[in-house]
């Protein structure tokens, strides 16, 4: 099927009404991209290291990332818990950036068919730039992401946001990226092999997709979503009602300030209920995750072979969020979770986070909420999907996302946990580091608009 267009020649902005085709645009890509792992051995990793002296796996430019070990002591009220675990450390802000252009009243998306390594599928739908800081500096002496000029350079008037957001914070230490998006006036040139205009209404098709859309383009259409502000049915009423509840920033600073939190580093071969062999390291009862190593090719990276660590997760993780509505407003019900990765220690996160197969091994009644996601009725379900995280540093790592309107009555909710209107959660999101990747991803599943 060819594609319609609008606005003039020059433009050339397609109207992608047939998803079979963007699919099959994809599948041409991956088959030029071509990515290709093999595990191998910790000594065979070439560039990465052992560093005895602090125990810590690295590139021998000391950019990129580490794999260290951490010791963390986490005290709240009488609770003492104290685990070790290897972790991600990428004190980098990388880009994560979406170009958008207005056609005629119609929104379109620059996107990107991007391959990763722990991706599964091999390769996915991404924003137009994803790029860490290393890979910016070209510390791997290969070629210059592509655009990343174009969102370096871009002016007050085109950028529509540009919010610094943590990443996963159970497995990497103060992870952060730049999520961008930007408004272009003209067309820009672009290999259309592996970029392509999407409208957004294809764009919320390919969302229900499985494994489709990657985390990062996720992360961005988060924060779209959340930028527009109250999700109520009636917006002009809405104007007049109060965007926050003083009551739930208390509830917020209140869980902060009752927590306290100590992290000593530790080297990997020296962790607790941990082993370093020579090919992984893993927990001793094949919990959570391991560390393993890649040797990696494709056809089409800023370099064409790598070697790097990953980590491979033990099972497919749970991330479900409730809502709720009532006459004027929706609100979400937002989990104050702790997160060991992130500064301050805690973020607003789904109702329901279990990021390994843990939550099938224990009482449902554990984990606060998780009956009501197991009982959920069919016509409860706003949406239910499995998605990939991120494949460069996840090897092949799968959650299922939920969106659940459950109203009934909860009664007082738990410590940790607070209902949230959109406006509030935008507030939160302007702040930094306060809506988790999961939460975000959950709501990247909301549809975007032509008015957004």
């Amino acid at each position: 099927m060819n594609p319609t267009f609008l606005g003039n020649e020059s433009s050339m902005i397609p109207i992608d009404g047939d998803l079979k085709e963007i699919k099959a645009w994809l599948a041409a890509a991956d088959s030029i991209n071509n990515v290709t792992t093999e595990k191998v051995n910790l000594k065979d990793c070439d560039k990465w290291h052992l560093e005895d002296s602090r125990g810590i796996i690295q590139h021998e430019t000391g950019g990129f990332f580490s794999i260290r070990g951490i010791e963390v002591i986490k005290i709240q009220g009488t609770s003492r818990v104290t685990w070790e675990q290897p972790i991600i450390d990428q004190p980098e802000v990388g880009i994560l950036g979406l170009a958008t252009r207005s056609i005629q009243g119609n929104i379109f998306c620059l996107i990107q068919a991007k391959s990763e390594p722990g991706n599964f599928p091999r390769t996915q739908i991404a924003p137009t730039l994803q790029a860490t800081k290393s890979n910016a500096m070209r510390l791997h002496k290969g070629l210059e992401p592509d655009f990343l000029p174009l969102f370096l350079g871009a002016s007050k008037q085109q950028i529509i946001f540009d919010l610094l957001q943590s990443e996963q914070g159970a497995r990497f230490l103060r992870k952060r990226n730049r999520n961008m998006l930007i408004m272009l006036n003209d067309d820009i040139s672009y290999n259309k092999k592996f970029y392509r205009w999407i409208s957004l209404e294809s764009l919320n098709l390919l969302g229900k997709e499985q494994n489709l859309i990657n985390m990062d383009l996720r992360s961005i259409l988060g924060c779209w979503r959340l930028m527009i502000g109250s999700a109520r049915k009636n917006r002009k009423k809405s104007r007049n009602l109060q965007v926050y509840d003083p009551v739930n920033f208390s509830n917020v600073n209140r869980a902060k300030s009752a927590l306290a939190v100590t992290i000593y580093d530790k080297p990997v071969n020296l962790l607790s209920s941990w082993i370093l062999t020579k090919d992984s390291i893993s927990h001793i009862q094949n919990k959570y995750f391991s560390v393993i190593f890649l040797r990696c090719e494709a056809n089409r990276r800023e370099k064409n072979f790598w070697f790097q660590p990953i980590l491979e997760p033990v099972g497919t993780g749970l991330c479900a969020m409730i809502l709720k509505k009532n006459e004027d407003e929706i609100k979400f019900l937002m989990q104050i979770k702790f997160e060991c990765g992130v500064d301050g220690f805690m973020q607003l996160a789904p109702t329901v986070q279990c990021l390994s197969l843990s939550y099938t091994k224990v009482a449902t009644s554990d984990i606060p909420f998780l009956e009501h996601v197991k009982t959920a009725d069919r016509s409860e379900i706003i949406c239910d999907n499995i998605l990939s995280e991120e494949g460069g540093r996840f090897f092949r790592e799968c959650n299922r996302y939920i969106l659940i309107e459950k109203n009934i009555e909860f009664g007082d909710l738990p410590a940790d946990f607070v209902w949230m209107n959109m406006d509030e959660l935008r507030t939160y999101l302007l702040i930094g580091n306060q809506v988790n990747i999961q939460a975000r991803t959950i709501f990247s599943l909301l549809p975007l608009s032509n008015d957004s």
